[in-house]
């Protein structure tokens, strides 16, 4: 069996099956299998864009922390949430499951 990586060091892939449109500095996710829409605000996005640029859950923290000037460690806790949400909802997918049908 696998060891998973530490939540900081892990990546993730987004599911194939999810079109993003942004919208100024929101975006609408849609999930092509459920023909569900979700709505992202400016960090959720912005945590979005990061995680297709390829970015682990330390260098966002660390991103939206400077940028939205809040501490990574306030954030962490935020971005984990939304991470889990979006795994939860089969919208972002890790590790081996990055390429796994339902």
């Amino acid at each position: 069996m696998q060891d998973q990586l530490p939540p900081s060091t892990e990546r993730y892939h987004l599911n194939p099956r999810v079109l993003c449109r942004a919208v100024e500095d929101e975006a609408v996710l849609l999930d092509l299998d459920a023909g569900q829409y979700y709505g992202l605000n400016s960090v959720g996005y912005r945590v979005w864009a990061l995680l297709v640029d390829g970015h682990g859950v330390a260098s966002i923290c660390d991103t939206i922390s400077c940028e939205f000037e809040v501490s990574a460690d306030a954030v962490r806790p935020d971005v984990d949430a939304f991470i889990d949400t979006l795994r939860s909802r089969r919208l972002l997918l890790s590790g081996s499951s990055a390429y796994a049908t339902r």
